[in-house]
């Protein structure tokens, strides 16, 4: 038999819980902040897929607590970026390309913002309170024109 757990041990589970979450979306923050920071091109859609891939990741860590709804979802958002990723496939041409690159960054932090407006909406019915300030300054969709 497993031993009870102590109603204490059940308090610091929480906290611990809490502090993993808050670090990870701190996390979220500092790389959403960064996406844009460098002149390279081609550092951008890396920067971005980083903080998508962080953004999944603190999915992860609430996994028991988000419902078949939040899945789908999440899905509705990924299969509409992929068909407008598609079509501009289809369209491109080789003096697009940089412009595709952007857009194509510009629908990752998109489709990342939407995934973390849906765990944050979850996160606030479980009582688990993201800082203020980390929310939504993110991933800023902007970027120079002079970079483009």
């Amino acid at each position: 038999g497993k031993m009870p757990r102590k109603d204490e041990d059940k308090f610091y589970g929480r906290v611990d819980f809490e502090q993993v979450i808050y670090l990870q979306i701190l996390k979220i923050g500092n790389l959403s902040s960064r996406i844009f920071n460098t002149p390279e091109t081609d550092e951008w859609q890396k920067n971005a897929l980083n903080y998508y891939y962080a953004v999944r990741m603190l999915e992860a860590l609430l996994y028991p607590y988000l419902d078949k709804k939040y899945y789908e979802a999440v899905e509705k958002i990924e299969r509409k970026a992929k068909e407008k990723y598609e079509k501009r496939q289809d369209g491109g041409s080789e003096e697009y390309a940089t412009e595709n690159l952007y857009l194509d960054v510009k629908d990752t932090i998109e489709v990342t913002n939407e995934i973390i407006r849906l765990i944050s909406e979850r996160m606030k019915k479980l009582g688990l309170l993201i800082p203020k300030q980390t929310w939504f300054e993110y991933g800023k969709v902007d970027v120079d024109a002079e970079h483009i």
